[in-house]
């Protein structure tokens, strides 16, 4: 099963890239940038945008679909093309069920991934913020 590492630490790339499944919706400036660098190794990545599939897929996305170590995956229907804050919550907690271990670098007191954390927490789900463990 994949792990969830939201706003990734680009120092924690290394050992990101060292054999384990990503999965993140990519959004932010620094997590895309962490796609770019986790896209030239060869562990599994799963992008899960909080809107719905790409109408066109990016030229630096093809080759690790075409070897199978990328996977884009939405629930959401085609009509839902803008991300807002309601579609990235639900996208999380839909992330959040497919994860075997959720990591995520920063959690705010009253942001939305701290009801992440806690839903998690509440399914008995290893949730933990700072760095994945090794």
């Amino acid at each position: 099963m994949p792990r969830i590492f939201d706003n990734i630490d680009l120092d924690l790339l290394p050992t990101l890239r060292a054999n384990r499944c990503v999965i993140s919706g990519f959004h932010s400036p620094v997590e895309r940038e962490c796609l770019r660098i986790l896209l030239r190794g060869t562990s599994p990545v799963i992008i899960c945008p909080a809107r719905s599939l790409p109408k066109r897929i990016p030229p630096e996305w093809q080759a690790p679909l075409a070897v199978g170590n990328l996977l884009v995956v939405s629930i959401f229907p085609a009509n839902q093309s803008r991300i807002t804050a309601a579609l990235a919550a639900r996208r999380n907690a839909f992330v959040a069920s497919l994860a075997d271990e959720v990591w995520i670098a920063h959690v705010s007191d009253t942001g939305q991934l701290r009801n992440l954390q806690s839903q998690t927490e509440a399914n008995e789900q290893p949730a933990s913020p700072g760095p994945p463990p090794l």
